[in-house]
């Protein structure tokens, strides 16, 4: 009888320790599910604020980044393809303006010079030309033979070309050149000399006028000098020349008009 009743308290203290534990594990399994579930909501809601806050923040710093990057590479490349393109338009168009430019001003600059140039140069040749000319055309109509003054004669031998002659021992030599001088002044109407002059060893031939100004001159024909011949003194100056194979002290001087 009392070993009935022990059973039957046992009983009523193992129920409510079985629904206990039985609502525990109902508790950790519901609690499980709710985490689960909480965890898999806050997960694709976490997500997807993240991403949108991530990917605005990633944009800002990828734009600003990949501006400079961009800009930087993007200015050379243009640079160099701007400067090459710009090279080549610039000198075709800079070539043409400059040469067009240039010609204009070259042709300017190149007439007034030549102007310039070509008038002294036709006024000294066309008054030498007219001068002998004139001195020609003014002896032949009765003119007198005259002694120059020394402007003239120098004037007289500078647009003289018998220096420009040739000189050769046989067949032009210093006699030549004396008598086409002495021809050309009377031509001039200016009165000349023949200059003999006698050395130690040989003669040499030279011209003389009688300036109406600084008296008697001396003017060696083949090289337009105006010398000072002495008796007793060498010819040739030796400040200019060597010394001849021959002796050319003067021994005398001979004018012939």
């Amino acid at each position: 009888m009392l070993k009935g009743r022990i059973g039957s308290m046992s009983m009523v203290f193992l129920i409510p320790v079985i629904l206990l534990m039985a609502s525990s594990v109902f508790n950790i399994f519901s609690w499980s599910h709710r985490y689960d579930k909480g965890f898999g909501d806050g997960r694709s809601a976490g997500y997807s604020d993240g991403y949108k806050e991530g990917e605005q923040f990633g944009f800002q710093n990828g734009n600003s980044t990949g501006y400079a990057s961009g800009y930087k590479m993007g200015g050379d490349q243009g640079r160099l393809v701007g400067y090459e393109a710009g090279f080549e338009a610039g000198k075709s168009v800079g070539l043409d303006s400059g040469y067009k430019r240039g010609k204009d001003e070259g042709y300017s600059i190149g007439f007034v010079t030549g102007n310039e140039t070509g008038f002294n140069l036709g006024l000294l040749e066309g008054y030498s030309d007219g001068y002998m000319q004139g001195v020609k055309d003014g002896a032949r109509r009765g003119w007198t033979i005259r002694d120059p003054t020394y402007s003239e004669t120098i004037q007289f031998i500078f647009w003289d070309t018998t220096d420009s002659n040739t000189y050769d021992q046989d067949s032009y030599n210093c006699f030549h050149f004396t008598a086409d001088v002495k021809s050309n002044s009377y031509e001039a109407g200016y009165r000349c000399f023949l200059v003999y002059l006698v050395l130690n060893e040989g003669a040499h031939a030279i011209v003389s006028f009688n300036t109406t100004d600084k008296g008697l001159i001396f003017i060696e024909p083949q090289d337009d000098r105006v010398i000072t011949p002495r008796v007793g003194q060498p010819y040739w100056d030796r400040s200019r020349y060597l010394p001849p194979s021959y002796d050319d002290t003067i021994v005398s001087i001979i004018l012939v008009p």
